[in-house]
């Protein structure tokens, strides 16, 4: 019996090792679940900078898509009220409202309007006017005069990306 009583603690060991619950986390299983963790985190990251981007990008075309609509209302609103109206030989807007002179120009990357020799920026400082034009719709028997005009705006993003938005009218002068 001697070889019994040899077996029998070496059996009841084994016995221990199979019913006794582990605690914890074994070396793979945590390197598996911090990948996991690591991979969703960084897709989390990736997502959220996309929607902050997004987000400023609209924001940019909410500002120049409001600048555009102003300015092509005050052209609109000088030209429409006007009792003379047109393009002067250096493509500026000129003409006469109620008893001031007007004038529209381009300076730079601003749009001027000046109103008896006294000028303002209509456009706000994080905007930019490119390619304003103005020509003159001369009057017939059916059209009355009007002036065709048109302005780019651009614009940086939050991140530094251009963008540029184009606008175009036509105003007609007061019978």
């Amino acid at each position: 019996m001697v070889g019994a009583k040899d077996t029998y603690p070496q059996s009841e060991l084994i016995y221990n090792m199979k019913t006794k619950k582990q605690s914890g986390f074994t070396l793979i299983e945590t390197v598996i679940y911090l990948t996991l963790f690591g991979i969703m985190f960084s897709g989390a990251i990736t997502a959220a900078c996309g929607i902050l981007e997004s987000g400023g990008r609209n924001n940019t075309k909410a500002m120049l898509q409001e600048e555009g609509e102003f300015m092509l209302a005050k052209i609109n609103w000088a030209v429409s009220n006007a009792s003379f109206a047109e393009v002067s030989a250096n493509g500026n807007l000129i003409g006469k409202v109620y008893s001031y002179d007007f004038e529209f120009k381009q300076s730079d990357d601003d749009l001027l309007f000046a109103r008896n020799y006294n000028s303002e920026i209509l456009n706000n400082s994080a905007v930019r006017i490119k390619n304003l034009s103005f020509s003159d719709i001369s009057s017939d028997g059916n059209r009355q005069k009007g002036i065709n005009y048109g302005f780019d705006l651009e614009s940086n993003t939050q991140n530094g990306s251009i963008l540029v938005s184009s606008f175009r009218s036509i105003a007609y002068l007061r019978k």
